[in-house]
């Protein structure tokens, strides 16, 4: 394998910085516990699979340095998503990023101007492309009596 497809096929980490956050000044921990436990079950699932993308799967979502995030990290990061994943998970995950930072701000762990950068991005645009529709049984019939005729 070359490495071109090598590198193609496995984009490096985006930023894969750990840092053991002291119980009482963990911004994820933080962020999740101003939520219902519906909210925290969805957002925890998020901040984890933002931490996947970010690191390339070797930091998870409670040892990421969440404070250490700078807009280039930010912006990869929402670059990398529009191109894999929907819009809707996609702007939901900058929400989730949107929170941790703020509560990192919270804990005097990055400064305002920091957070603002960092937030800025804009949501992603779009919809989901439809991948199929409910077939009716007569086409469904139709379908297979041409298949059927085909053969005969």
């Amino acid at each position: 394998m070359s490495k071109t497809s090598k590198s193609r096929s496995k984009p490096r980490a985006i930023f894969a910085k750990r840092y053991a956050y002291e119980d009482d000044a963990h911004p994820v921990a933080l962020y999740l516990n101003t939520m219902s436990p519906a909210s925290q079950r969805t957002m925890s699932s998020a901040l984890e699979s933002i931490a996947d993308i970010l690191s390339r799967g070797k930091t998870g979502r409670d040892q990421l340095a969440w404070h250490e995030l700078k807009p280039t990290h930010v912006a990869a990061l929402r670059n990398r998503m529009v191109r894999s994943l929907a819009p809707a998970t996609t702007n939901c995950y900058l929400t989730a990023i949107r929170g941790v930072l703020k509560s990192a701000w919270r804990l005097d762990l990055i400064d305002r101007e920091t957070f603002e950068r960092a937030t800025d991005v804009p949501p992603a645009r779009g919809k989901r492309a439809v991948k199929g529709r409910t077939v009716s049984i007569d086409e469904l019939r139709t379908v297979i009596q041409s298949i059927c005729s085909a053969f005969i």
